[in-house]
């Protein structure tokens, strides 16, 4: 991530013309190391963020809204005692930092107007939020870091606070030409350029080094003591347009995407480094980090909660194909069971020859049509005919057996090709309503209890994939199979087109004819779509089959997403990214 000593930076100067000199009206803490506080002023209402968050660390208004705790936290209270009914009247970015101080002006319980701060360092996994009093003294903090911890600097009650050292970095807006040149001068060592340009000034971010070099058309892994003095020349020129474009406070917001259109960055400033990718313009910074920041905590929960359903749908994956293992085996255990039908018969056929204590007999197959002879083992303890009997009763056990495996075996293959389509669907689901609708369908089939405080069925709407084909026809994919049964058995006409990869776990795809003949463009399209959201996504030459959907039925009592279907043609498709987004793109 990207918050750095550039983007604090300009963020002071927003929060300087938008919350500077507004009263604190409510502290929250919904999260054990977040913070919202809700201010007025300007005759708004407005919410300030502060994350110490080791992942997302932060700070900025939000328009988010966060179930808070019933009760609150002790920092939280500790806030409100010396916070509540204070006004904002400076902030202040030391030495260029990613750490911002709030100075608040209260009344403390003698009525006196004193002054107190809020301390947020955006740090990493060192991220902090303190408040501190007018001496300096810390009150209190969301982290506690004890010597045991740190042996740089505690951060405790009644602890004077210090800043983190800054390693001899130097302040990158008071840097002139000359110091500029003269860090490269006292170079002793080999170095990356991106490497030395963090090390050297504060608030470089590895991004921000890397557009420096790239702009100054140097690679960005360039050794520095290779660097001629018009290098450097060519460095400090971009190093100086950049630093004068934050001192004079020209900046936006912009999140770059990535091709499958996730956010992978953010920045307060236009970078050609990354220029390439989907790149979206905010008027604000507090708007951009709230887009970018709300986009990452969605993908995170909805990361986990992905990962939650998949190693369920695992582990019972992989328990049907062990027991599909040990019913193979079993079948293997009695596939010879016709031979002790044939041992019974033939005993029975030749009973009249047999004495009793007889160990073994060699007699003519005459039920075979080469008439070989045949050896069967007596037990010499019991009569002809109970031997005979003896034979029939395995066959018998060995028949039932089986039956009852091939049953069974029927069914885990049913289930084993129904869980892999839970798996491909997984790889479809965008929102948390798709991961809902999936664990509603793991409640409903029985391989998840559900909760006794959630007993009622969830009442989920539908929301398959959408896109227009080149011919202008509607095409809609599932994502899951309680919305492939939707899609095939309730929104599809008797006309429309029915599609899905043929015996390979998928989505359903129908192409809405409103009874017109479809283009044959459409129908690859479709079919295109059919093989992406599938199990067969990274093959090549993927079977896709198509009919109408008036062909397509429903089994009574079958499982999600199941069905048959016949008169179908096949046609075969590789699926591409780049195929599909054109689509999506066609579509939009």
């Amino acid at each position: 991530m990207s918050f750095d000593g550039v983007i604090l930076n300009n963020l002071k100067y927003e929060l300087e013309t938008t919350i500077l000199g507004a009263k604190i009206e409510k502290i929250y803490q919904p999260e054990k190391d977040e913070m919202d506080i809700l201010l007025r002023g300007n005759n708004q209402n407005l919410k300030l963020l502060l994350s110490a968050n080791a992942k997302y660390p932060r700070i900025h208004l939000t328009t988010l809204n966060k179930v808070n705790p019933e009760n609150a936290p002790a920092f939280c209270m500790t806030l409100r005692k010396h916070l509540s009914g204070g006004r904002i009247i400076k902030f202040n970015q030391p030495h260029f930092e990613r750490i911002l101080e709030i100075y608040i002006e209260v009344m403390n319980d003698f009525r006196d107007l004193v002054t107190k701060k809020i301390i947020i360092e955006v740090m990493g996994k060192h991220s902090n939020i303190i408040i501190a009093d007018g001496n300096n003294d810390i009150i209190d903090s969301i982290k506690h870091i004890s010597k045991n911890v740190s042996s740089v600097r505690t951060v405790l009650p009644h602890v004077t606070y210090v800043y983190p050292p800054n390693q001899g970095k130097v302040n990158p807006i008071l840097t002139t030409e000359e110091s500029f040149f003269s860090i490269f001068r006292n170079i002793n060592q080999k170095e990356t350029l991106e490497k030395l340009l963090c090390n050297s000034f504060t608030g470089i971010s590895p991004l921000l080094a890397k557009e420096i070099s790239l702009e100054s058309t140097l690679p960005q892994d360039a050794n520095v003591t290779t660097l001629s003095s018009g290098d450097i020349g060519n460095l400090y020129t971009t190093f100086h347009k950049i630093m004068t474009q934050v001192i004079s406070k020209r900046f936006s917001g912009y999140i770059y995407y990535d091709t499958q259109n996730k956010p992978i960055d953010f920045y307060s400033l236009p970078l050609s480094s990354i220029a390439q990718n989907k790149k979206v313009y905010y008027s604000t910074l507090s708007s951009t980090l709230d887009a970018y920041y709300s986009e990452k905590d969605k993908s995170d929960r909805l990361k986990q909660k992905y990962g939650d359903i998949k190693k369920i749908i695992e582990n019972h994956f992989e328990r049907a194909k062990k027991k599909k293992i040990l019913l193979l085996k079993s079948l293997e255990d009695t596939k010879n069971a016709d031979d002790y039908k044939l041992k019974g018969d033939l005993v029975l056929s030749y009973i009249y020859m047999i004495e009793k204590g007889v160990k073994e007999i060699e007699v003519l197959n005459f039920f075979s049509e080469q008439k070989e002879n045949v050896k069967i083992a007596l037990n010499t303890e019991l009569s002809p005919s109970e031997n005979a009997q003896k034979f029939f009763a395995r066959y018998n056990k060995m028949k039932r057996t089986q039956i009852a495996t091939m049953g069974q075996l029927d069914e885990t293959n049913t289930e084993i090709t129904y869980l892999e389509s839970l798996l491909t669907s997984l790889d479809s689901v965008d929102t948390e309503n798709d991961i809902i609708e999936i664990k509603e369908e793991l409640y409903n089939e029985g391989y998840l209890k559900r909760p006794k405080a959630k007993n009622k069925k969830q009442n989920i709407k539908s929301t398959p994939l959408h896109y227009v084909s080149t011919d202008g026809f509607d095409i809609y994919v599932g994502k899951n199979n309680l919305q492939n049964d939707y899609l095939t058995m309730k929104l599809a006409k008797p006309n429309d087109i029915w599609l899905h990869t043929k015996d390979i776990p998928g989505s359903h795809v129908i192409i809405r004819s409103d009874n017109q003949t479809i283009p044959d463009t459409t129908i690859y399209e479709a079919a295109l779509l059919s093989s992406y959201y599938s199990k067969a996504k990274q093959g090549s030459n993927v079977p896709v089959d198509y009919t109408e959907k008036r062909n397509v039925k429903k089994p009574n009592g079958s499982k999600p997403g199941f069905v048959i279907y016949l008169s179908n043609k096949t046609k075969y498709v590789t699926p591409s990214y780049e195929e599909v987004y054109k689509i999506t793109k066609k579509s939009l």
